[in-house]
């Protein structure tokens, strides 16, 4: 039986708000980057770093508590994504952007950090004076402490190109104010990460070798290292992801009980004992790791539809407690605070107008609006969200995440058109949150359906690992079933339904117009995977056959079977013929996580079909879309897209 009515008996509406007019804001307001992308608040909580993204011109705003904002500075040269202090008076600014280096057949993310000063506006990139920096490598801006003395601990492989030895993974000691690097720490070409303690000397050390597929955990002890975990695996067994904050042991993320339990965040200590798990809740997951700069605990955030922690220091607890009271049934996002915990810095979506950072003093228990994170959607247009779930056509429930137009409410005579929204991972899922595709089609009059198909995060280990294997099997039956019962219930219009999706999202997308090809009236798809088999030859040519990326995605696709006819059968380029709805193709350019052939493949087996297909590339676009014009260019492809075939306007 196909899920219908009664599926959505269980509904928590976390918004419904009653606007007595609605609004309808250019496309551009929901297509460009928004007004804030990032915030972090200084270590003396005096001053927060705003990262904007008005008008298309990345920009690094400074707020002081008595003087407003204080500075502007233009960073549009850089694709950058993240901003945080590396001391009150620098910020390390994370950027990245697609390049073609020294033998990498395709290209790569270049990534870095920059770091600016407060004082003069000058910048330097991180790492950049090490003269033995190996070529061509990602990852570059990351940052495992930093020391009293200003500089920051920053790992990279370090070695001569023109020798046949693989490089290894130093950890270097960089000055955030002048760039001056110097020597650390030694690694080797298995070394994956590094951990310190509180005075910023060395703790743990994390090597993986992909040939031999041995993990090691090592201690540091004396001048040496001591083996504290080693274990054969295939993939890395473990996730290490922060230190004790008295420097006896580490945590790493776990599961509690690998057929009904969630993740869960273990200790181990120095002499290799593990602990029972500290941090476990019964119906969620570890969906984060709170930390401080040198990576020790601070707390968790636990998964679901909207966020719970659990904090080690009780300034932290009292002002989070003191913040959700403020705003009932809003999501409420812990963002960064001062040393002394004094101020604190939340991302807040009430589900009345777009996403917004406050700050909050937990002794006097006053707020202060910074921002919205976008200045020009009014409240009148935010579209009511409300979490449901519907079981499985086999019995699981899914939780999934509906928006409305403005002014509706979720009844059973709506027939709205439907725009299904699968998420991309698919190790992911969506939650009560703003949602800037979700929104501007809620808006223009569609209901949005985001499911939590399984292999999803967040709703624990057996929910997620139920997606093992299941590419265009059960994963999609589980998008089927959610459309269904909207359409059978009356809440949306069988007739006029299309599928939309980007990375996995994209592939979801496809997969629908391939194996359900009467459900859909149209299907557009950004960045996805269309040729299973072609992506794992990529990934080994990449990697190297022995590498867990391979693993992992054998075994992620296909349950381990990689086998040409089990991933050609699951592959939507595979099957052309099949498709009865128009598809659109949205792919960038410079996507290094999913190639742009992935979407020619599919185009060229359209057309040899005689499928209707349209194919957009993207100049300059990458995998996330993370420039306001390649963003508003994709934004109004779908509209056009879309609304010729299920809008207003359509035959």
């Amino acid at each position: 039986m196909r899920p219908g009515l009664a599926a959505l008996a269980a509904v928590s509406a976390f918004a419904f708000q009653a606007n007595s007019e609605t609004a309808t804001p250019p496309i551009e307001a929901y297509g460009k980057l928004p007004t804030v992308m990032d915030a972090e608040m200084s270590p003396d909580g005096s001053r927060v770093a705003l990262l904007v993204g008005a008008g298309g011109s990345p920009a690094i705003i400074i707020f002081e508590d008595n003087a407003g904002i204080t500075a502007k500075y233009d960073v549009s040269a850089l694709k950058a994504s993240h901003v945080s202090f590396g001391d009150k008076d620098h910020l390390l600014i994370s950027a990245s952007m697609a390049a073609r280096g020294w033998r990498i057949r395709r290209q790569y993310e270049n990534s870095g950090a920059v770091s600016l000063s407060l004082k003069d506006g000058s910048s330097h990139q991180m790492l950049m004076r090490e003269e033995r920096l190996y070529p061509s490598q990602s990852g570059l801006g990351k940052v495992v402490g930093i020391l009293d003395s200003g500089e920051a601990l920053m790992p990279a492989f370090i070695g001569d190109p023109r020798s046949r030895q693989e490089p290894d993974y130093d950890l270097m000691r960089v000055d955030i104010a002048s760039g001056r690097v110097r020597d650390f720490a030694v690694g080797t070409e298995d070394t994956i990460d590094w951990f310190v303690d509180n005075d910023g000397k060395l703790l743990i050390r994390e090597n993986y070798d992909n040939d031999n597929d041995h993990y090691l955990l090592e201690r540091r002890e004396g001048r040496g290292w001591e083996p504290l975990l080693e274990e054969t695996a295939d993939e890395i067994p473990i996730s290490v992801v922060a230190v004790a904050p008295d420097d006896s042991g580490i945590y790493f993320i776990s599961s509690q009980d690998e057929e009904d339990g969630y993740t869960a965040l273990s200790k181990m200590n120095l002499d290799g004992s593990i602990e029972p798990s500290q941090y476990y809740r019964e119906g969620a997951d570890i969906d984060d790791v709170i930390t401080d700069k040198n990576r020790h605990l601070v707390g968790v955030r636990y998964s679901g539809m909207l966020p719970s922690y659990e904090l080690l220091k009780p300034e932290l607890t009292q002002s989070l407690e003191a913040v959700k009271a403020q705003f009932p049934n809003a999501m409420v996002a812990l963002d960064s605070w001062s040393e002394d915990y004094s101020k604190v810095l939340y991302r807040v979506f009430d589900g009345f107008r777009v996403d917004y950072w406050v700050t909050h003093e937990p002794a006097t228990n006053a707020y202060k609006l910074l921002s919205y994170a976008r200045d020009d959607i009014p409240p009148e247009a935010i579209g009511p969200v409300a979490t449901i779930e519907y079981p499985s056509r086999d019995g699981l429930t899914i939780p999934a995440v509906v928006t409305l137009p403005p002014g509706k409410q979720l009844t059973t005579d709506l027939n709205l058109p439907l725009i299904v929204l699968p998420h991309g991972g698919p190790k992911a899922y969506d939650s009560f949150d703003f949602d800037w595709m979700s929104q501007y089609f809620a808006n223009r009059g569609y209901m949005v359906l985001q499911p939590n198909f399984r292999g999803s995060t967040g709703f624990g280990y057996s929910f997620t690992d139920a997606g093992s294997g299941e590419w265009g099997g059960k994963m999609q039956d589980d998008i089927t079933d959610g459309v269904n019962a909207l359409t059978e219930g009356g809440f949306a219009d069988p007739d006029r339904v299309c599928i939309v999706g980007a990375s996995y999202g994209g592939y979801a997308a496809l997969a629908g117009g391939a194996f359900t090809p009467e459900l859909y009236d149209c299907v557009a798809a950004i960045a996805p995977v269309t040729d299973l088999n072609a992506m794992m030859i990529d990934t080994q040519r990449e990697s190297g056959r022995d590498h867990w990326a391979v693993s992992y995605w054998a075994r992620l696709m296909a349950d381990g079977d990689s086998r040409r006819e089990k991933l050609d059968a699951i592959s939507p380029a595979k099957h052309p013929e099949a498709f009865a709805a128009p598809v659109l193709l949205i792919h960038g350019e410079d996507d290094t996580v999913v190639g742009i052939s992935q979407s020619q493949k599919m185009e060229r087996a359209l057309n040899s079909a005689g499928k209707p297909v349209q194919m957009i590339k993207l100049k300059g676009g990458d995998h996330w879309l993370r420039d306001s014009e390649t963003r508003l260019q994709t934004l109004q492809a779908l509209d056009t897209f879309v609304s010729s075939q299920i809008g207003d306007g359509a035959p």
